[in-house]
């Protein structure tokens, strides 16, 4: 029993502040969320895994309130082709990048999950983003694949989000 008793002496200065010891840093906490760090551009954003576990749920509240980023502009072009505008109807997951000139997945930006196998264009669409306009025809009906790809899976996970009861 007696090993588990404090000594009275060292109760006694537990105030006593030492000057050979320096102060504990203060750490930034993490676990706080400010909807100011929402970025509209794709190639700038943290990735939501990145944020502590417990605040996730809240940037993903925040990126859904606020949509894909999907700019009306010129788009500058790259060996003679350049994105389209038309793709924002046809695949309304497509998000745009003005700072990288690449194309970027909403819905696999979101709910990407960490450690999983790879699929087609998984990380292209959520970390680097995709600058092949000239197989563009071809990757993006790729990237979305069949009913049990990664993409579709995000998108899934995105429904059962938004409706959360």
């Amino acid at each position: 029993m007696r090993r588990y008793l404090v000594p009275r002496a060292s109760i006694q200065n537990a105030n006593v502040v030492h000057p050979e010891q320096e102060p504990p840093v203060h750490v930034a906490n993490n676990n706080e969320f400010d909807p100011a760090e929402i970025l509209c551009d794709p190639a700038l954003r943290k990735q939501v895994a990145e944020y502590a576990p417990e605040i996730q749920d809240q940037v993903r509240r925040a990126y859904i309130l606020k949509g894909p980023t999907q700019p009306i502009l010129k788009f500058p072009r790259t060996d003679s082709r350049t994105f389209s505008q038309s793709w924002y109807s046809r695949y309304n997951w497509i998000e745009y990048s003005q700072s990288m000139d690449a194309a970027y997945c909403f819905y696999c930006f979101l709910f990407k999950q960490p450690g999983r196998a790879e699929h087609f264009g998984f990380e292209v669409f959520t970390k680097t983003g995709f600058r092949d306009w000239k197989h563009a025809y071809r990757a993006l009906p790729e990237h979305v694949g069949g009913l049990d790809s990664g993409h579709n899976n995000c998108v899934r996970h995105c429904d059962d989000f938004k409706n959360q009861r």
